[in-house]
């Protein structure tokens, strides 16, 4: 077999190789969920991060602490308080949460 011949033999090899191992869906959420965790962590001390989704009608989530975890637990446990109370001020949660 020539040389190439050969090397376009490889790269459609290489081809079919990559396309049989593209990331799933869910591998890709989880690679973007991973790595803006890190981005956050090298900005601040600490973190919690949460998001869902909905996946074939189930409603899925993944969550993480960045940095000191016991200042994250401190902070998920304060904003679990402030939303138990009977009316809870949006203002105190700054312009990610909005009312539904």
């Amino acid at each position: 077999m020539p040389r190439k011949t050969a090397v376009k033999s490889l790269s459609a090899s290489a081809k079919l190789i990559k396309a049989a191992h593209a990331p799933t869906p869910a591998e890709e959420r989880e690679a973007a969920f991973q790595h803006i965790a890190a981005q956050i962590s090298e900005f601040f001390d600490a973190g919690y991060l949460v998001v869902s989704w909905v996946e074939n009608g189930e409603t899925m989530s993944m969550d993480v602490a960045v940095g000191n975890k016991f200042a994250a637990q401190g902070m998920i446990q304060e904003a679990a308080e402030k939303m138990s109370m009977d009316e809870v001020d949006l203002d105190d949660y700054g312009d990610g949460l909005e009312e539904v």
